[in-house]
């Protein structure tokens, strides 16, 4: 595409979001890994297939069934709200329709899976867009912390999530990005 720099950099911002949203489903599935206590192989039969909601709930829960540290299970109910948020800004962005208007700006219509087809935002911009990956890192870097504090209590997983998460993503640093460094 051979367009201006306001639209390149509004959609290399939209791709951006959309790996952040990744992260946020990696890093899940890192912290489900560890308290389910899955081999590899079964961590991924028990997670295909899975939205994003229905993986927050299958982490929420058995994060509660196995995890009895009551500090731990109090970072969770600290997690939940992030959570959320990042679920509704992943869903509003991935299960989108957009019609980019050659401007610095584009216009987006969500279709939820149910219902009538909503329009949640129009005229996006790079500003909204830094304003969904800031939400999605801050959930990233939380569910980091909730597998750092987590692994010390769970036997058998010998790696920092860091560590895990770099080598199974081969990306690192992975939290906290800073749209300038793109």
């Amino acid at each position: 595409m051979n367009g201006t720099d306001a639209e390149r950099d509004l959609l290399a911002t939209l791709g951006l979001l959309l790996i952040h949203a990744n992260y946020v489903d990696e890093a899940l599935v890192d912290l489900y890994w560890t308290v389910a206590r899955k081999s590899e192989p079964d961590l991924i039969v028990a997670v295909r297939g899975k939205t994003l909601g229905g993986l927050v709930k299958a982490v929420c829960d058995t994060y509660t069934d196995t995890i009895t540290d009551g500090a731990l299970l109090e970072r969770l109910e600290r997690l939940r709200p992030l959570l959320d948020d990042a679920l509704q800004v992943r869903n509003d962005y991935v299960h989108a329709y957009y019609v980019f208007t050659g401007g610095p700006s584009l216009d987006r219509t969500r279709r939820p899976k149910k219902g009538a087809t909503v329009e949640v935002l129009k005229n996006v911009q790079v500003t909204d867009l830094e304003s969904a990956i800031e939400t999605l890192g801050a959930a990233q870097e939380a569910i980091l912390d909730l597998y750092d504090a987590t692994v010390e209590h769970v036997p058998g997983r010998d790696l920092s999530p860091r560590a895990a998460w770099s080598l199974r993503t081969a990306s690192a640093p992975c939290a906290r990005w800073a749209i300038s460094d793109y």
